[in-house]
């Protein structure tokens, strides 16, 4: 029987527990935001939390449904990330989102992305980084958050 997940509510409770402990809500939709929150506050957990999968388009409704901070999703090119202009223009348009950070694949990534961001006090979320190699490559550019499938290895 394959595993159909859990509540948020419930995962809420988990998190709440373990106070090194933070939430990456990875939206999908923004349908249910006001409903988050309201279970994010009942946990205790407004600190602890925060969104990704929110893009450009969503910003506006994000903002005006939810207290919760919110990384920009956008997939940096190798292009974007070749030169500090680029990256700057990058930051500039994560800044003018209300964004705390970028939220990006992590195949581009480097460590001037990872610099520029963070002198534009912005937070570096990349994704999704499964294998050792790639694990150890990205560990280095010291992002503030990594999504991955494998928690364990990326652990070790």
């Amino acid at each position: 029987m394959q595993n159909q997940g859990v509540f948020l509510k419930d995962a809420l409770a988990v998190v709440a527990k373990n106070s090194d402990c933070k939430i990456n809500l990875d939206i999908k939709s923004t349908a249910n935001l006001g409903e988050v929150d309201k279970l994010v506050k009942e946990a205790g957990l407004f600190d602890r939390v925060f969104y990704t999968g929110v893009f450009a388009d969503w910003v506006d409704t994000v903002k005006s449904n939810s207290q919760i901070p919110y990384y920009l999703n956008h997939n940096v090119s190798a292009v974007e990330c070749a030169d500090s202009l680029s990256v700057q223009a990058v930051a500039d348009k994560v800044k003018a989102s209300g964004a705390i950070g970028i939220n990006s694949n992590f195949a581009n990534a480097n460590r001037m992305l990872v610099e520029k961001m963070k002198e534009n006090g912005l937070l570096v979320s990349l994704w999704t980084v499964n294998r050792i190699a790639d694990m150890v490559r990205i560990i280095d550019l010291k992002p503030d958050n990594i999504t991955t499938k494998y928690p364990h290895s990326l652990q070790r």
